[in-house]
């Protein structure tokens, strides 16, 4: 998935879901269908990102791990917001908000396979589905609070926050203060091997286009 080999990653993740089926192991499969959801939405397809979420949350729920039951309703919401459903995917954050409160004090903990998941993460979707919705304003505050919360030794997810604050101000026209977090932004992107980080840095700065002559757009092209 990270390296943008998406029909590959397709692939191994219904491979592992088959498998994760056999096994029993209700909590692997539930994290499958989470990214065969993630992947989805990712490529456009947020219908089907919405039913490979509805079978993770339908699994989660026989499963007493809150993480795992937020990272679910995370992923649903991503894909409702893709789709333009605005009430679904605020019900389906608030969802994710009341499990995170459950596992409040335990964000990290090593047992859950979604370990990575909490506070910081949940902030950093709502700016997405913000930006999704067209709320680019109410964006900015909300990854502003996903970055004081995501743990910098989570590089990836910083560095895709930090490009979805910099899509946030280019739209509400703050396009200097866009251009420095893009740019800050890059000095995170250089430091992971994401492929799919890199082309989404690669896709904000195509946002850019109407204000190239800009000096502080030339600097960045010049960077």
């Amino acid at each position: 998935f990270d390296l943008g080999s998406y029909q590959d990653a397709e692939y191994y993740y219904e491979d592992a879901r088959e498998k994760a089926h056999a096994a029993a192991d209700t909590p692997l499969g539930v994290m499958v269908l989470c990214n065969l959801s993630h992947l989805a939405t990712w490529t456009g397809r947020p219908r089907l990102g919405i039913d490979h979420a509805a079978a993770a949350q339908g699994w989660a729920r026989r499963v007493p791990d809150p993480l795992l039951r937020s990272y679910a309703a995370d992923v649903a919401a991503r894909a409702h917001a893709r789709d333009g459903q605005d009430d679904a995917c605020g019900a389906e954050l608030d969802a994710a908000e009341r499990e995170v409160r459950v596992a409040a004090g335990n964000e990290l903990d090593p047992g859950s396979l979604a370990y990575f998941y909490g506070a910081g993460q949940l902030a950093s979707t709502r700016g997405v589905c913000l930006l999704d919705l067209g709320r680019p304003e109410r964006a900015v505050s909300v990854v502003e609070q996903a970055l004081a919360l995501i743990h910098p030794s989570f590089v990836r997810n910083r560095a895709l926050a930090m490009v979805g604050l910099g899509r946030a101000h280019i739209r509400t026209g703050e396009v200097d203060e866009g251009v420095r977090v893009i740019t800050e932004a890059s000095s995170l992107v250089v430091r992971n091997r994401s492929v799919r980080t890199v082309r989404e840095l690669d896709a904000v700065c195509g946002e850019l286009g109407p204000w190239r002559e800009t000096p502080a757009v030339c600097d960045l092209r010049d960077c």
